[in-house]
């Protein structure tokens, strides 16, 4: 995908927990934005990086149910909410 974003599965690092990868071990993205001092602040932080890591399949798997309602149809809140959704994930309007 030209100058879209990095092609997944994004995975977290095994050493730095907080960390996002792309399948060749570039660093995608870091949670550690949210810190403090507590383990809590760690774990949110480990909890975004899973829904992060998540994304392009979360993005695949959007795709995929907005083209099924759209082949058989299917006229709905949640298809017009996809295709807003998609649209700001490649960078158009919403």
């Amino acid at each position: 995908m030209s100058g879209g974003y990095t092609p997944g599965p994004w995975r977290i690092n095994r050493i730095a927990a907080t960390n996002i990868e792309s399948p060749n071990g570039r660093s995608v993205a870091a949670t550690g934005g949210f810190q403090d001092g507590t383990e809590d602040s760690f774990l949110t932080n480990q909890a975004n990086a899973r829904l992060i890591a998540a994304a392009p399949e979360l993005v695949e798997a959007l795709r995929e149910c907005a083209a099924m309602l759209k082949a058989h149809k299917i006229d709905c809140v949640e298809l017009h909410s996809a295709a807003a959704l998609l649209a700001r994930i490649e960078g158009g309007e919403a």
